[in-house]
């Protein structure tokens, strides 16, 4: 996880310092006992001690209410933890002319989001961390666990033998409007189209650093001429650093990525459920009911169209319907949406649903909205928590 004081300020910002806080401590809730966890944060020297007054505040108040709330069971116990502060000037040491480079081709150049180095490292992991063979990156302060962690980690069991990466389709339709001009020279083109070619979201990223070191293939797109290469072959420009390399590339060579499933990363964001894109929004977005959620991404923009400065009428089937939503309770959408209209009357039910059975309650109408279920193209051996779906822009 990155976790940088770019402002230089005496400490983080109020409010991201408790979206961190709050995103780590869902991660410790929900961590078994018997599995270590390395925390690893990448900062730079003037963070460093604010990181770790940050996170070993988390880490000792976590421990101590895990003390007072299990005491009277007798089952006291925490994970071994281990904390490690990572500056990144190190990590683009290990290929500083890829960091140059792609950050001089990012289209966000003076914008304070992306015009930091640290945002464009991510592919140089294995070269810098070389005494680690795997490792799980994180989005910092957005993200809230409802699993183990230890399950995402399991994930590295089901890469393929070329795989380098794993990483969750971005759910939104990002990537098929910045290839309209690519769209429109190749008819027929997968790229940009709901399912495994609709663009990549960095938000949880698990790497095979063993495979990255191995792969000439990977290797070969570090090089300068590659990256100006791969960032320019699909005629859109970068605005998203390091998650649009690993898009092209993964477009390029579909072989070197491991899709993550979508319950590993569900993006929030309804930023593009807008406008001539509302009727195909589902097919980019849903990736399952609330309850089976297992890493939760609040990206972007929401819960509501007018919250992304969108008409609040424009509304998808399925978010109509209430997918989208964890409310605990059953809610005809779409009668309520008709009533406003005085297109019915009365048709308004409202009932409370104890959480184990709401994936019957809320699963409504699913073969009728297939198509807003996205497949991952897992292997069958991977059951059905292998559907993926993906979503972002602004949202990493």
């Amino acid at each position: 996880m990155i976790l940088v004081n770019t402002k230089k300020t005496e400490q983080f910002e109020e409010t991201f310092a408790r979206m961190t806080k709050n995103q780590l401590e869902s991660m410790l809730k929900h961590a078994n006992f018997d599995t270590p966890l390395h925390l690893i944060y990448v900062s730079d020297e003037f963070s460093a001690t604010q990181v770790g007054k940050l996170i070993g505040g988390v880490i000792s108040k976590w421990l101590t209410m895990t003390v007072l709330t299990n005491i009277w069971k007798h089952e006291i116990g925490v994970p071994p933890l281990y904390l490690t502060i990572v500056d990144y000037h190190w990590i683009k040491a290990a290929k500083p002319e890829f960091v140059n480079i792609h950050r001089y081709l990012n289209g966000t150049g003076g914008d304070q989001k992306y015009d930091e180095d640290f945002f464009y490292i991510a592919p140089l992991y294995h070269l810098a961390f070389t005494k680690l063979e795997k490792l799980i990156v994180l989005d910092v302060q957005d993200l809230e666990f409802h699993v183990d962690i230890s399950e995402l980690y399991d994930e590295f069991n089901y890469f393929e033998e070329d795989n380098v990466f794993g990483i969750g389709l971005d759910l939104s339709l990002h990537y098929r409007i910045m290839l309209q001009e690519y769209i429109i020279k190749n008819p027929g083109t997968f790229l940009g189209q709901p399912g495994r070619f609709q663009g990549f979201n960095c938000g949880v990223v698990i790497y095979n650093l063993v495979k990255m070191r191995a792969s000439e293939l990977y290797n070969k797109y570090l090089n300068e001429g590659e990256v100006m290469n791969l960032l320019n072959k699909y005629g859109f420009r970068a605005t998203l650093a390091e998650q649009d390399w690993m898009t092209n590339l993964g477009y390029s060579h579909p072989e070197l990525v491991y899709i993550l499933p979508c319950e590993f990363n569900a993006q929030t964001s309804i930023q593009y459920m807008k406008n001539e894109w509302i009727p195909v929004f589902d097919a980019y977005h849903f990736c399952d009911i609330w309850s089976n959620l297992k890493i939760v991404h609040f990206n972007g923009c929401g819960p509501m169209p007018e919250h992304c400065g969108n008409d609040p009428n424009g509304q998808s089937k399925l978010f109509k319907a209430g997918k989208y939503f964890n409310i605990g309770v059953g809610i005809d959408w779409l009668s309520i949406e008709m009533m406003r209209r005085g297109e019915a009357l009365n048709m308004f039910y409202a009932e409370i649903i104890p959480e184990d059975e709401q994936d019957g309650a809320q699963d409504g109408d699913q073969d009728g909205d297939q198509n807003g279920v996205q497949n991952g193209n897992h292997n069958g051996d991977h059951e059905n928590k292998h559907e993926s779906k993906a979503n972002d822009q602004e949202h990493r």
